[in-house]
């Protein structure tokens, strides 16, 4: 039997917020469709676009829109059911996004071996 982790971190650092654990996928997916949509609303808040016809260019408009926009695609891949078929198959789920400033992240569902009720992340939660 196994169970999921949820997170982000800077690709080669350990997590340094919260590590989510759950034994379905679709508590894990939507926790990280959660956090997905976090980063997504920041980094559309810092769009350089000076006046509407800038920010309607989507993804072109500034670099900030960009990685938003990468966010939304990976958003879509856990609403269309990619990321499920994925992780029902053995895999994990991991994204990675490179803002114009600041570290490169990643987000990422991982399937942990070892019983959900034994797990130290579990504790407290449900």
């Amino acid at each position: 039997m196994s169970h999921i982790h949820v997170g982000s971190n800077m690709p080669g650092y350990l997590p340094e917020g919260d590590i989510y654990c759950t034994d379905t996928i679709d508590d894990a997916l939507g926790a990280l469709r959660f956090d997905l949509q976090d980063a997504a609303d920041h980094y559309f808040e810092l769009c350089e676009a000076e006046n509407e016809s800038q920010w309607l260019k989507g993804s072109d408009c500034c670099d900030w829109c960009d990685v938003g926009y990468n966010v939304a695609a990976a958003i879509n891949r856990i609403s269309n059911g990619d990321a499920a078929y994925s992780m029902e198959n053995g895999g994990d789920v991991l994204f990675n996004f490179s803002p114009p400033e600041g570290p490169d992240l990643s987000y990422w569902a991982v399937l942990t071996s070892g019983e959900h009720d034994g797990c130290e992340l579990a504790e407290g939660e449900f």
